[in-house]
């Protein structure tokens, strides 16, 4: 006999937690995340960035380049949120470092380089989650707002689409029904 296996559904950003978003007072923390949120990174991958990464003479870079997982380069174009938790990263990090240097990490701790765990440790902190679910909630949103799954797959630095489509897009019962409703509307048409 056949096993029945569930649909695997994907976890992202609850109402609850969007709302968290709203009221998280630290500075720093507030622009990871939207940050993480606005670019679909991996934590490995922004606690690697550097100033000069993501700005260049004072000014937020258009598009990034980085070096992912699987040792690829991708590029990230980044949006007016993105550049807005940069510019507040760039400012604090400056503070403890000669203003004007490119070659220091973007994300600081009190000495050096932030880790992956001091990032999931602020995320959790903040709105009571993974870091992945950041990632997640990024893809389904695009996804959502009829992004292309190809581009999204570039995005999140994926060789094939179907990684994106089975790890990182949410499928509620509620989208399923919408979508048989929509072709029920059409076919009424008919």
């Amino acid at each position: 006999m056949r096993e029945i296996r569930t649909e695997n559904e994907v976890d992202i950003l609850s109402e609850e937690q969007w709302e968290k978003l709203a009221t998280i007072e630290d500075r720093r923390d507030k622009a990871i995340i939207f940050f993480l949120l606005a670019t679909g990174l991996r934590v490995a991958e922004l606690v690697m960035l550097d100033v000069g990464d993501v700005s260049e003479n004072g000014q937020c870079k258009d598009v990034i380049t980085l070096i992912g997982k699987g040792n690829k380069e991708r590029k990230i174009p980044l949006s007016k949120a993105a550049k807005e938790a940069v510019k507040v990263l760039i400012e604090i990090t400056t503070n403890r470092w000669n203003e004007g240097e490119q070659d220091y990490p973007l994300i600081t701790g009190r000495y050096d380089r932030i880790g992956t765990r001091t990032i999931n440790k602020i995320i959790n902190k903040h709105i009571g989650c993974g870091p992945h679910q950041l990632r997640r909630t990024f893809a389904t949103k695009l996804c959502e707002i009829g992004e292309r799954i190809d581009i999204i797959s570039s995005l999140l630095g994926h060789d094939d689409p179907k990684t994106t489509y089975k790890h990182y897009i949410a499928k509620t019962m509620e989208q399923k029904q919408n979508a048989v409703e929509r072709m029920g509307e059409l076919c009424l048409k008919s």
